[in-house]
């Protein structure tokens, strides 16, 4: 496999119990067969399906004012065909571990005023980066 270049890969599943589930593993060419239990090839590099919606942002992150030592959350709506990734940015900068749909701050302290948040979306068909958010903080 080369990086960066897409495959397409067919697996035949079927359900019996509402519960069940499919893994995807891969092998190098002259390499053992992956054993049982090993890691699968992780959903963020998979696609369910191919569909033709653009990926944006049904309901992108929103401004907010908090009080200083209050919690926050920063939460964002994707649109397109998943699987998703996402990484918050802070003031342009990726926040550390921040790679869900939502954002915490548990207590925002008064350096957080002014703070603009943006998040990184990211499927098959490309990346893009909300408008900021704008977090405020009032004593």
């Amino acid at each position: 496999m080369i990086a960066g270049k897409k495959y397409y890969i067919e697996a035949v599943h079927r359900e019996i119990i509402i519960s069940d589930n499919l893994g995807v593993a891969w092998q190098l060419p002259g390499g053992l067969q992956p054993a049982t239990g090993a890691a699968p090839i992780p959903g963020i590099y998979l696609s369910t399906s191919v569909g033709t919606e653009p990926l944006g942002f049904a309901a992108p992150p929103a401004a907010q004012t908090v009080k200083e030592g209050s919690p926050v959350s920063f939460v964002s709506v994707p649109r397109g065909v998943p699987p998703f990734g996402y990484q918050w940015l802070r003031n342009g900068v990726p926040i550390g571990g921040a790679t869900s749909f939502r954002y915490t701050i548990p207590a925002v302290k008064s350096t957080d005023n002014d703070a603009e948040f943006e998040l990184q979306l990211r499927n098959a068909s490309g990346t893009i980066i909300s408008d900021p958010a704008k977090l405020i903080v009032v004593p």
